[in-house]
């Protein structure tokens, strides 16, 4: 089974979307997941799309980080290896020539936050839920959290959330974090409205 899906839609299929499908998990990556994230960003990079929708199958989470059920079975050399694949899947990510958007519903934790912070805009759902818990485990963030987290909203910001925050609704954090806080079925149709370049139609949901 592919944890990953890569569709192309609008007019031209000039829009592309990678869905991470991983729902029993709440999308949280394992080496082979990061791998398929890694080629279908790959895979998008030279082709004829002009943006990149990163988003979930699942309204419950967008990613809640790396799979640590699979971390704990590793030798120290696999971990090693395994954490040069996840650094790479979000090298590629934050190196693609087209601007990505991450559509944000439900939990991004962790290096799940991490992801959408390496997309060039994020659009959230009021569900979203926010958060780099990895310093209660005594460790830093890995995929650059800390660096793109400093970048977005300022350093001290940044210290004081990365050592003191607890994970949070998306509307407490609106325009701190990412861009456009919207209802569930709003934030899609605002993500595609904002491609199409035309106004959306909100229903309030």
């Amino acid at each position: 089974m592919a944890y990953v899906e890569t569709t192309r839609m609008g007019g031209e299929g000039t829009v592309a979307v990678v869905t991470l499908n991983r729902p029993e998990t709440r999308n949280a990556f394992n080496s082979q997941m990061a791998m398929e994230i890694d080629e279908a960003f790959r895979s998008l990079a030279d082709t004829d799309a002009r943006v990149v929708i990163l988003t979930s199958s699942s309204e419950h989470a967008f990613c809640s980080g790396a799979d640590l059920k699979e971390r704990m079975e590793l030798s120290e050399a696999e971990w090693r290896e395994q954490h040069e694949k996840f650094e790479q899947m979000f090298n590629t990510i934050a190196d693609m020539p087209q601007p990505i958007i991450a559509e944000v519903d439900g939990f991004a934790l962790a290096g799940g936050f991490e992801m959408a912070l390496n997309c060039d805009f994020m659009v959230a759902a009021e569900t979203a839920m926010f958060g780099l818990p990895e310093v209660t485990r005594g460790i830093m963030p890995g995929g650059g959290g800390s660096r793109l987290l400093a970048r977005r909203i300022g350093v001290h910001r940044a210290v004081d959330n990365l050592f003191n925050m607890e994970p949070n609704q998306a509307r407490m954090l609106e325009m701190i974090y990412y861009d456009k806080c919207l209802d569930t079925r709003d934030r899609e149709e605002g993500v595609r409205a904002f491609v199409e370049k035309r106004t959306p139609r909100f229903i309030g949901q």
